[in-house]
């Protein structure tokens, strides 16, 4: 995936939040995209808990 399509993603999300929509997870609409799996989803999880 590339910064712009990272970029592409939050704006997305703010966009939504600004207009009173539900808050989505950056990482649920870069899995709508197609850009990650819910493996890779997981193991990014996986590793900020063990940074706490």
């Amino acid at each position: 995936m590339t910064i712009d399509e990272v970029k592409a993603a939050i704006m997305d999300q703010v966009e939504e939040d600004l207009s009173g929509r539900e808050h989505r997870l950056l990482g649920s609409i870069l899995l709508e995209r197609g850009l990650v799996t819910e493996n890779q989803i997981e193991t990014v999880m996986l590793e900020l808990g063990k940074q706490r």
